[in-house]
């Protein structure tokens, strides 16, 4: 039986989504679009209590603005 440890999780914390909770295939994770949710929503990064909110704010428009650009056919 073997396991998988994210190289970016440092004790819950992802340090790849600037210290939001690890939920493995959220949006910024390098699991993103390589699994598959249950309501094919892709869900957006939780946050510790206590989270700067200049910081979340940042990291969020990052993630939209990213998902934005990708498949556009304009």
């Amino acid at each position: 039986m073997s396991s998988w440890g994210c190289p970016h999780q440092l004790n819950e914390i992802c340090q790849k989504v600037q210290g939001a909770y690890c939920r493995p295939g959220m949006r910024g994770c390098i699991l993103a679009g390589k699994v598959t949710f249950h309501d094919g929503v892709v869900p957006f990064p939780e946050w510790p209590l206590g989270t700067d909110p200049k910081v979340r704010a940042a990291v969020e428009a990052g993630l939209r603005a990213s998902e934005g650009s990708k498949g556009e056919t304009s």
